[in-house]
């Protein structure tokens, strides 16, 4: 009898000591990686359902890991990795339960650069045929450090301008091939953003 308790015993340790090595299974892992393919550490990841409110704060360590082990029962996770403008956000993730849920993502870090007391112009430059123009240059007649920009279209036909609060301009739209069209630019507090489409006459 003392020899069996004894084996029982030894059993019993054994036992506790593979429990103890294996450790608890995290249900999800984030795998975050710069777009140069390093692995990205301290980027905040949190898991969240919005039914109920519940919500989980992380963040990818030296590997880029970050886990969540111990999640309630819930039928879909969104899951939101970065911060700020640039955070990537992942939903309707399941729990998986039965095995890990990896999910691997690429991440670029940013600040948010809002300009305050500046308007956000979008002008697009189009044909009569109302096709992109690329190339159609902004001349401001005269030049003014209050606005800012592209001043020539891309293969869209767009020209990213940002005008301080309260200036006004004259501008000149100029393309080989098609007639000049003089363009005011402004910035009206009562609109911080503002989109214009002008179309231009071939010669």
């Amino acid at each position: 009898m003392e020899m069996l308790l004894l084996v029982l015993s030894l059993v019993a340790q054994s036992h506790e000591g593979v429990a103890a090595t294996i450790g608890p299974v995290c249900v999800f892992e984030v795998s975050v990686k710069s777009p140069n393919g390093r692995a990205a550490s301290g980027v905040p990841v949190s898991w969240s359902d919005d039914s109920s409110g519940f919500e989980y704060k992380s963040g990818t360590n030296q590997q880029g890991l970050a886990h969540f082990c111990d999640p309630p029962v819930l039928p879909r996770f969104t899951v939101r990795i970065g911060r700020n403008i640039c955070a990537v956000t992942v939903h309707n993730v399941p729990s998986p339960w039965k095995e890990v849920r990896r999910i691997h993502v690429v991440y670029q870090d940013c600040e948010t650069q809002e300009m305050f007391g500046f308007c956000h112009v979008l002008l697009r430059l189009r044909d009569r045929q109302k096709q992109p123009l690329s190339g159609v240059r902004l001349a401001l007649q005269p030049p003014q450090p209050e606005i800012q920009g592209t001043f020539i279209s891309d293969s869209l036909g767009r020209i990213y301008l940002s005008i301080a609060l309260s200036t006004v301009g004259d501008g000149l739209l100029r393309k080989d091939g098609y007639s000049d069209q003089a363009l005011k630019l402004e910035c009206d507090p009562k609109s911080s953003t503002i989109e214009k489409t002008e179309t231009l006459d071939a010669k």
